[in-house]
């Protein structure tokens, strides 16, 4: 048997081997595991009309201290949360704003507050309280521009950017008394301008949500 023949064979011995052991489970376990982390958070007053509580964090996922990247779902008066995947194993810190860093949350006297801070070992519920807001006097002026009943959805990740990307999304005056009903959809592209004056980049919005409020 010629070298090249021995060493061919060698090779196709080790494949054999190597399949008889393989465990196909073995890299799945050791890939990115994710746990979901629900917050909730009580905030010490009722906001404003299109008032908006967001999350922010350290990790990429958290919007690396972008102050407006996870809006969360109102829940009752001063109750909000938002159930969020997160990356096993991880040291998270986090505060709340209200979209920016003007207007983050702070202590009871208006003092400064540390990170709040949590671990990711496992699936788990974390309850938080809001004793203050820097600057509220600011949020009126802040407050979107939208019209009617618009819903900032969590950013989802897109493959094609890399990157998270936010939706708005209006719903009609009727969506929560049909919950059964198909209502018609339109998709936008250039989000930031549709709804909202204060996030459209000349500063004047669309007006979509109007024109769609006075058409109904």
């Amino acid at each position: 048997m010629t070298s090249g023949k021995k060493r061919f064979l060698a090779f196709i011995l080790i494949i054999f081997f190597f399949s008889l052991f393989y465990d196909p489970s073995f890299l799945a376990g050791h890939a990115a595991q994710k746990v979901k982390i629900l917050f909730k958070v009580k905030i010490p007053a009722k906001l404003p009309k299109n008032g908006v509580v967001y999350l922010s964090g350290n990790l990429f996922e958290l919007g690396k201290w972008q102050p407006d990247f996870l809006p969360l779902e109102k829940k009752g008066p001063k109750e909000y949360e938002i159930l969020w995947e997160l990356p096993k194993g991880k040291t998270i810190e986090f505060k709340f704003t209200l979209g920016n860093w003007k207007m983050v949350e702070k202590g009871p006297h208006g003092e400064e507050i540390s990170n709040r801070k949590a671990y990711t070992d496992k699936s788990k519920t974390i309850y938080c309280q809001v004793a203050s807001w820097n600057n509220l006097h600011l949020l009126k002026q802040s407050l979107p521009t939208w019209t009617g009943n618009i819903i900032p959805l969590p950013p989802f990740y897109s493959q094609e950017f890399k990157n998270y990307r936010k939706v708005w999304v209006y719903l009609p005056p009727s969506y929560y008394k049909n919950p059964r009903k198909r209502f018609e959809v339109a998709y936008f592209h250039d989000g930031n301008n549709i709804f909202n004056g204060k996030t459209s980049f000349s500063g004047i919005e669309w007006g979509v949500d109007e024109t769609v409020e006075a058409l109904i």
